[in-house]
């Protein structure tokens, strides 16, 4: 079945917790994608036990395609939530899962693969530890300078692999407060920025996760309007969901979903991220990717209420 083209694509994200290795729960969570009105799901890759110790379990893969081909969605992918090619100790085998990533996506037809960006600490202990060896005796400016470089290496390659695919690698602003001094590019706008520039591929750019950017914005102290004017230019896909700008202690949701604590992932709409001016920002930029409504699915059957929600910010109330 032919998925219908629109101009602008309305997604919903399945949910890897809930997936955990169930084929079946991933056909549930793909129906109710399918049936919201939603015309792209996201594939949250480690849910579904495709790629064993870096290598892609041909039987499992199959398996997993004929139950995304049921649906008349296309699909963009996930990648690892903890997936870090700046690992300095299981870096190698992550970069593995990565390759192995790409060719899941491709054989899936996902457009696109979503990679959380590059992390690593630069405390003295880490850097005496695992970088010493390596750098020397050198300022933990120039360490940062230098793995910097390496990460825009390593995703160099990896989006020259994507193309031979025809698949992007979009990098995401992840959510989480920096330690000083660290490598964590991705939660400055302007660091993210620069970086996907420095790598300078036409099939690399950023994933505008806007939850995780309002977050950002509260702890660190800089604008969020200006940040996503930062980051718009070089955005290939979003992710869209809500929160109040809290900070939270790692609490179970059930616990902080009352006091409003943290990246809650709730409709948009539903908090206090500034939605509207956003799809206006990115509207001056002539975005044209896919808004990836990334909810938590326990709020699955308000699905096709939500996806018509936000399809009424482009097209206006209907009579």
């Amino acid at each position: 079945m032919t998925p219908k083209k629109i101009a602008r694509p309305i997604g919903i994200s399945t949910n890897a917790d809930m997936i955990d290795g169930s084929i079946s729960r991933f056909q549930e969570e793909l129906e109710a994608v399918s049936a919201s009105g939603a015309e792209y799901g996201e594939i949250i890759l480690h849910s579904l036990d495709v790629i064993v110790n870096g290598t892609v379990d041909p039987k499992r893969l199959r398996e997993v395609k004929e139950i995304c081909a049921r649906f008349p969605l296309q699909y963009t992918m996930h990648l690892p939530f903890v997936l870090n090619i700046l690992d300095p100790i299981r870096g190698d085998i992550h970069y593995r899962v990565f390759e192995s990533a790409l060719e899941v996506a491709s054989e899936l037809e996902c457009s696109l693969v979503v990679y959380h960006a590059s992390h690593t600490a630069l405390d003295p202990a880490h850097v005496e530890k695992y970088y010493q060896g390596t750098f020397g005796s050198e300022e933990s400016d120039l360490i940062r300078q230098r793995l910097l470089r390496m990460d825009a290496e390593k995703l160099s390659l990896l989006a020259d692999r994507a193309a031979t695919l025809g698949v992007a690698i979009a990098l995401e602003n992840p959510n989480g407060a920096e330690a000083p001094p660290s490598v964590a590019y991705g939660i400055d706008p302007t660091g993210l920025r620069n970086h996907v520039t420095m790598i300078g591929r036409k099939n690399l750019g950023i994933t505008l996760d806007v939850g995780h950017l309002y977050i950002q914005s509260k702890i660190l102290g800089y604008d969020y309007r200006e940040a996503i004017r930062i980051l718009a230019p070089l955005t290939i896909h979003t992710h869209v969901h809500d929160n109040f700008g809290k900070s939270d202690r790692g609490e179970p949701y059930i616990q902080r979903l009352p006091y409003g604590l943290g990246d809650l992932h709730l409709p948009p709409g539903t908090g206090q991220v500034p939605i509207d001016e956003t799809l206006e920002i990115l509207g001056q930029v002539d975005y044209r990717g896919i808004y990836m409504l990334e909810i938590e699915f326990r709020f699955w059957p308000y699905f096709a209420d939500h996806v018509a929600l936000f399809k009424r910010r482009f097209d206006g109330p209907t009579s």
